[in-house]
């Protein structure tokens, strides 16, 4: 039976409605982890002014269209991380669409006398890849839109060659728009993530599927047409970077062993993924996956018998579509779990796109055994009601980055780098003793941790530990870190030991190493202020400035300099534009009263005492001020 359109717009609405009552959580969500230097503080995403000159071939490797979804964030709605989810949200959802459409579309793959029987199959798989608990990192956690992004421009491009090589009559540019669709939705996937690679390939596969018969006589030159995309995409990513299969951004690339990452990555596709695909629970943000020590682990070889009975039994019971489907899950995990290692070995956001054959494929399976069995269509809907349940449980991890880590440390204890990472988190919310017991874990895992060391050295600061947090900061210097994070810890605690002189050029070097951070740049100009080098003081607090425009402390320390040398009238415009940002601040009150009672402003400044005084009864130093004001003012000239 074929649906009305009627029915297949129902089913894409409740699609919607399916992920807006799954994924509803996540609002609540807030920045975690790598959205901060990924997102809040990436130079692509704060403007739209580098855009579309962003999106040439040059840059194409940098993630121009993902950044640009997160630009539009932020000129639609600022940081408001809500808004940010929405659209995280919005592409899940969208992704369940034309992942519906699209099945619509390989239903060519069944037998044409068995179609009308794998009807129900496009709203199955959708509504299971929508709800399953594997998507709710890459919709939760905000630096993962790469792989809804990349997914949905995957889907289209494919929907696109899939109609080219279906359509029955002639548009009038003979499939030439379809032709251009594929090209230009991978090119913006190529913009997006380098898992789009694999398009191409995929879109061969359904070729091979559809006409299978003396399919290299047949197609043999359109699957070579096809496949050029990729082959021009791994040519341009050799010329732009040097290599195809390398990585310049991850260390871990060049230092780890292809082979045994290779070897790892058939090991865990059985191990990891399928198992946490088929039982999605105990799921973690950081899996502790260590790499197999060669060809003499089992588990790599129990993998391979097991991928050769699935495929054997796929083979032999199942129609073409749900080949597909398996052969999908296969091929679009290559990407990140082939020869080119990554930092972290396995990710459950990887599987993202890999998900959507797996929701095909099972959703296929408990369609063939509803034709056999009535009540296998129930079973299926508590397979939905269960992986609701499962995802809201898995969304209440992602509501802090404390429970994040918590969770996280809880499921990979003997993990130096989620020690590490939760010792940050207590730090930021003042928690000293849990930090200190964390840090002391990350180091008995990893003594030569430097990132644990630098935040002990934070703690000791946080404690009020100067000298201690500057020999912990120093001995990393010592030791060669390059890391700016390190030079301006120990800057800092140098400057607030009042050492100015041996602060200076430890800051210095941070901004060296990292020239567009604020807050480097303030201190910065803290020092040179300290040791009267007045010129710099104002040259480092502009620069941090532009960068933080709401710092009215900046703007108070310019007019504190201004002031000192005598240029009364600029440091009252610093002080101004410091009463704009903080009205409510009794050291720029008093500094604005001084201003104007040098200037003989005497009802501003009896104004601003008021304010000073409302802040501030019983402040003595403005009470005093106040009647000297009073006074002034009615003085004859």
């Amino acid at each position: 039976m074929t649906l009305s359109l009627k029915s297949h717009i129902r089913n894409l609405l409740l699609l919607v409605l399916l992920t807006g009552v799954s994924f509803y959580g996540t609002l609540s969500t807030p920045w975690l982890y790598d959205d901060d230097h990924a997102v809040v503080h990436n130079a692509a995403t704060q403007t739209l002014e580098i855009y579309p000159q962003a999106f040439h071939p040059d840059n194409l490797f940098n993630r121009p269209v993902l950044q640009f979804t997160f630009a539009l964030n932020r000129e639609l709605g600022g940081l408001n991380v809500q808004g940010y989810h929405l659209v995280n949200i919005g592409l899940h959802a969208v992704v369940g669409v034309v992942f519906y459409i699209l099945l619509l579309d390989l239903l060519c793959l069944v037998p044409e006398n068995r179609r009308a029987a794998w009807s129900r199959l496009p709203l199955w798989a959708a509504a299971l890849h929508l709800v399953h608990p594997l998507a709710v990192e890459p919709v939760a956690y905000l630096s993962s839109r790469s792989s809804l992004l990349a997914t949905l421009f995957y889907l289209l491009g494919l929907l696109c060659l899939v109609r080219f090589y279906k359509r029955t009559s002639d548009t009038g540019l003979g499939g030439l728009e379809l032709l251009a669709g594929f090209a230009v939705f991978f090119y913006l996937g190529c913009g997006t993530k380098a898992i789009i690679v694999t398009l191409p390939v995929m879109a061969v596969v359904f070729l091979a599927f559809k006409d299978s018969k003396h399919f290299f006589e047949k197609r043999g030159q359109e699957a070579l047409l096809i496949l050029a995309p990729a082959l021009v995409y791994l040519f341009w990513r050799t010329t732009q970077l040097g290599s195809a299969i390398n990585l310049p951004g991850d260390p871990s690339s060049a230092h780890m062993s292809r082979l045994l990452y290779g070897l790892t990555q058939i090991k865990e596709f059985t191990f990891y993924y399928l198992l946490k695909y088929c039982f999605p629970i105990n799921q973690n943000f950081e899996p502790d996956v260590r790499l197999v020590s060669g060809f003499s682990d089992a588990g790599i070889w129990i993998s391979l018998i097991v991928i050769g009975l699935a495929a054997f039994a796929i083979h032999r019971y199942t129609p073409r579509l749900l080949w597909f489907g398996a052969v999908w899950s296969l091929v679009t995990l290559l990407p990140t779990s082939s020869v080119v290692p990554l930092k972290q070995i396995v990710t459950e956001h990887r599987f993202y796109l890999p998900g959507l054959g797996m929701s095909l494929l099972v959703a296929g399976l408990f369609l063939m055994a509803a034709q056999r069995f009535s009540r296998a269509g129930l079973g299926f809907a508590g397979l939905l009601l269960l992986c609701f349940v499962l995802t809201q449980n898995r969304i209440q991890d992602f509501q802090s980055a404390l429970s994040l880590w918590e969770d996280t440390a809880r499921k990979s204890p003997n993990k130096a780098l989620v020690h590490n990472n939760l010792a940050t988190v207590y730090l930021e919310l003042k928690q000293l003793e849990d930090a200190e017991q964390s840090l002391k874990t990350t180091l008995q895992l990893n003594p030569q941790h430097s990132q644990a060391r630098t935040n002990l050295g934070v703690m000791y600061a946080q404690q009020g530990q100067m000298e201690q947090a500057v020999t912990e900061f120093l001995s990393l210097v010592k030791s060669g870190s390059s890391d700016p994070v390190v030079f301006f810890n120990a800057g800092l605690a140098l400057k607030n030991l009042d050492r100015p002189a041996d602060a200076l050029p430890l800051l210095e070097q941070a901004n060296n190493l990292k020239p567009d951070n604020a807050q480097y740049l303030f201190t910065l100009g803290q020092v040179y202020q300290l040791l009267k080098r007045n010129d710099d003081a104002l040259l480092a607090y502009r620069k941090s400035l532009k960068l933080e425009p709401e710092n009215f402390q900046a703007q108070l320390n310019m007019g504190t300099v201004f002031w000192s040398q005598g240029h009364h009238f600029f440091a009252d415009s610093a002080f101004q534009r410091a009463y704009a940002l903080a009205p409510e601040s009794t050291v720029v009150l008093s500094n604005l009263v001084s201003s104007n009672m040098v200037f003989q402003n005497y009802d501003q400044a009896i104004r601003y005492l008021k304010e000073w005084l409302k802040l501030d009864p019983e402040n003595s130093s403005a009470q005093q001020y106040l009647i000297a004001a009073q006074r002034l003012k009615e003085t004859p000239k």
